[in-house]
């Protein structure tokens, strides 16, 4: 026996040594845990608000929950919760907006600062369907911004559903209607081009509007451009940018009236609505980065997560190559990315639908961890694979997982 330990241990050695080399032991030693997320279920976008106590990021997955500097509330003792499951958020400046009862609809608003209780919002007609605010380039309700509603109308059950757009803002108490010429569409975003500019909506259905307050509640339809828009954004300067479903980017200038749009890049993948601006995190402010990303929501042949559309945030533009397109990288590959390793992203949040991306903006946590509302695949029976995640550093691991 004691003749055989070298041979034994010289196996041993060996087969160490071959399975560091192979890529599939490789990839065995690099898989992570799913964890139980603290946030189950399907939740909404995020949205920040400043509720009296600086600002929050708040999330819904029927009841409501806060976050800020690493450490989340279910919801503070002592302060009224919305009336019903809530299934969509928005915010501006003065109050937090929420949509309950998916069964039948309903608008509450809340103004943290007077700490009073939700109360409903009326002036829409149909039955509401999804909500936006408008935000800067770090994800904070715009100064003289507006909240914008998107309705359905008439019985679901009939062929031809029509929508409408009504909204409202911080000085009035109820919805007003938009006047947009006919039906809408689904209601998929809003964007106003810096505080006083020009407001803009996306739809599926019927494209973008741009809607000057000078022009009284009439919206002009921005020719030249898919009908069919999974979100907008603006991230600084002169411009928003709106997404297809298709994978089509359009610019959207403010500079003409009406606004048109151009077509600037597209892919093999679909968008599929969640849309946030990245900035690298730096130590501390004052001192900020020239280049971000664009992160986009896709499904790809089964696949979904996102990808990242490289960003200049001095100029407030995309980052056009030479063919004069954009390029859409998988988070990891072209850096600064908002991951470090590519293939641990393809087993971890690839494989899941994301409805909303965000990163917390410096004022709401100085690490700006980056969360998404992750869509479960129906793989499992533990609510592991839906609900709020984030990407942190988890056992020595930078990586996607649940939000404990």
């Amino acid at each position: 026996m004691v003749k055989k330990q070298p041979l034994i241990l010289l196996f041993f050695t060996l087969l160490l040594g071959a399975s560091c080399r192979d890529p599939i032991f490789y990839k065995i030693s690099r898989e992570v845990k799913p964890l139980e997320p603290r946030i189950k279920g399907v939740p909404t976008k995020f949205v920040v608000y400043d509720d009296g106590d600086g600002y929050y990021m708040y999330v819904a997955a029927a009841s409501l929950h806060r976050y800020k500097n690493g450490g989340w509330d279910n919801w503070p003792s002592g302060w009224v919760a919305p009336p019903g499951k809530v299934f969509d958020l928005a915010a501006t400046t003065d109050y937090l907006y929420a949509l309950v009862n998916p069964e039948r609809p309903e608008v509450y608003r809340w103004d943290g600062d007077s700490g009073s209780e939700w109360e409903p919002v009326e002036g829409y007609s149909g039955s509401p369907q999804s909500i936006y605010g408008e935000i800067d380039a770090d994800g904070i309700p715009l100064l003289g911004g507006k909240v914008f509603l998107g309705a359905r109308q008439g019985d679901p059950s009939e062929k031809g559903i029509d929508y409408s757009i009504f909204y409202a803002d911080d000085k009035t108490s109820d919805f007003t209607w938009l006047n947009t010429g006919g039906n809408t569409g689904f209601l998929t975003g809003a964007a106003l081009a810096g505080a006083g500019g020009t407001h803009f909506i996306s739809t599926s259905g019927s494209g973008a509007y741009s809607w000057d307050e000078s022009a009284g509640t009439t919206a002009t339809r921005v020719e030249d451009i898919s009908p069919n828009l999974e979100g907008i954004i603006w991230a600084g300067g002169t411009k928003v940018f709106a997404f297809s479903r298709g994978a089509d980017i359009y610019e959207i200038t403010t500079s003409t009236a009406p606004s048109s749009g151009t077509h600037k890049g597209g892919a093999s993948y679909h968008f599929t609505g969640a849309v946030a601006l990245w900035k690298e995190p730096l130590s501390k402010p004052p001192a900020t980065p020239t280049k971000g990303k664009i992160l986009l929501g896709i499904r790809d042949s089964g696949n979904y997560g996102y990808v990242e559309v490289p960003f200049d945030l001095s100029s407030g533009d995309l980052d056009y190559n030479t063919a004069g397109g954009v390029d859409l990288h998988k988070p990891g590959n072209a850096p600064p990315s908002t991951v470090t390793d590519s293939s641990l992203f393809d087993t971890t949040l690839r494989p899941h639908p994301v409805n909303s991306i965000f990163q917390a903006p410096y004022s709401v946590d100085p690490n700006m961890v980056v969360f998404a509302a992750v869509q479960g695949t129906g793989s499992t029976t533990n609510d592991i694979d839906s609900g709020v995640w984030s990407y942190r550093e988890r056992d020595g691991i930078w990586q996607w997982n649940a939000e404990e």
